[in-house]
């Protein structure tokens, strides 16, 4: 955040638009709270501030105006337990630097060939952005 704020005033001084840099200073401001709600122990303060942050972003950014992120806030607890995450953390986080066999084959040659036929008989269930970026999702399974 102090990084940002000092593009802010690198950005008047050079005299060129400080819009993009105000508005990452909004968005980076609330996903800051977000993360010190999240990592800390419980504190009404920062929940207020999260709540009152999302309030002053959608003022300042209105739904027309601007694209903006949703923000959207849920204060209740996750129903997965810290065995799930665990037990995912386990098998779904590679560990090693080296790929390991069940990753070579699941990860790459079955996805391969499931985009492959996916693809080809049904193009419009793959999400627009990856088919109109400019290396494609094709380059992720070559």
């Amino acid at each position: 955040m102090a990084k940002i704020r000092r593009m802010r005033q690198l950005a008047l001084q050079c005299d060129l638009p400080e819009g993009d840099i105000e508005y990452m200073e909004y968005t980076f401001g609330i996903l800051a709270l977000a993360r010190e709600y999240f990592f800390r122990p419980f504190d009404e303060r920062i929940r207020n501030e999260l709540i009152a942050a999302k309030k002053a972003y959608k003022k300042r950014y209105p739904r027309n105006t601007r694209v903006r992120y949703t923000v959207a806030l849920d204060f209740n607890r996750t129903k997965i337990n810290n065995r799930f995450i665990a037990w995912s953390l386990k098998y779904l986080v590679r560990q090693a630097p080296a790929y390991r066999f069940g990753e070579k084959i699941v990860g790459m040659r079955l996805l391969s060939f499931a985009y492959f036929f996916l693809k080809r008989s049904r193009p419009k269930m793959i999400p627009k952005l990856a088919r109109k970026s400019a290396m494609g999702i094709d380059a992720i399974f070559k």
